[in-house]
């Protein structure tokens, strides 16, 4: 992959998970980069775009994955093998309002973890091709 392309696809990435609702992704991705990074580091991620491309699918891919459904039915099994008693049917959290959130009705970002993951392993094929 060379730089321009890395440059490009990564903004292509950015463009489609802010037209699609994802804002919230890239600004946390923005967050990530620079928070408890020196300018050494960050200079060292940033100026390698393929660099910076992988970093940006791997932190997108992560964040999608705490912030959705996907593992709701595998959280409930493990809070309840560790308490004893009645049966947990299902978790809410308090929110600092005082309202309310059940934790099911997560949304399911399976299908946008999964075409990252994709690219990210087309891309690195390519990378290993072209060494």
């Amino acid at each position: 992959m060379t730089y321009d392309q890395a440059k490009e696809i990564h903004q292509h990435l950015i463009d489609e998970l802010i037209r699609n609702g994802f804002s919230y992704v890239d600004d946390q991705i923005n967050i990530r980069l620079t928070e408890n990074r020196g300018d050494e580091e960050i200079l060292n991620i940033t100026s390698r775009p393929s660099r910076h491309l992988f970093f940006y699918i791997e932190n997108a891919i992560d964040i999608l994955e705490n912030s959705c459904a996907n593992n709701y039915d595998e959280i409930v099994k493990r809070f309840q093998s560790n308490v004893s008693g009645e049966q947990i049917t299902g978790i809410d959290v308090l929110l600092v309002d005082g309202t309310t959130f059940d934790l099911s009705q997560m949304p399911n970002h399976k299908p946008v973890i999964d075409m990252l993951r994709a690219v990210r392993s087309e891309l690195r094929e390519s990378s290993n091709n072209n060494e």
